[in-house]
């Protein structure tokens, strides 16, 4: 007798397997915002393995293997973020010049005479006759 072959298209769809695509299409839609983070810690820990074996294998043996990890990636965040929180500040540095430069032109360029200035003179009773209007 011939058997009959089962098509791979052939899926019942049953509860299970849609409250699964459910929870893989949510966290999908969840993970998104965290995508380009996660890529770029995954690639930071398969760059930093073999160092990471170099430096447990000298260290290991004298502290224990948690204090270790803890230890490597402090070393590693502090050589990976310090270079960028300076270069941070120097660009910081630069904004704050450039907006303070825009700011200055507006000022200067700016004719404030033609706006209307309202002054107020508080006397003891501050009545509405203290108040003057220069146009």
């Amino acid at each position: 007798m011939r058997r009959l072959e089962r098509s791979h298209m052939d899926l019942k769809l049953n509860p299970g397997r849609l409250y699964g695509a459910a929870i893989v299409a949510l966290s999908i839609w969840f993970l998104h915002g965290f995508l380009q983070g996660l890529l770029a810690a995954s690639v930071a820990a398969i760059a930093s393995w073999s160092l990471y074996h170099r430096f447990a294998a000298r260290v290991g043996k004298h502290v224990g293997r948690p204090m270790t990890a803890f230890v490597f990636t402090a070393l590693i965040t502090v050589f990976v973020l310090a270079p960028m929180a300076f270069a941070l500040e120097q660009e910081n540095r630069i904004v704050l010049h450039a907006l303070d430069e825009q700011l200055q032109r507006v000022v200067d360029a700016e004719d404030f005479s033609r706006f209307p200035v309202v002054v107020c003179h508080p006397g003891p009773t501050r009545k509405p006759s203290n108040i003057a209007v220069n146009a």
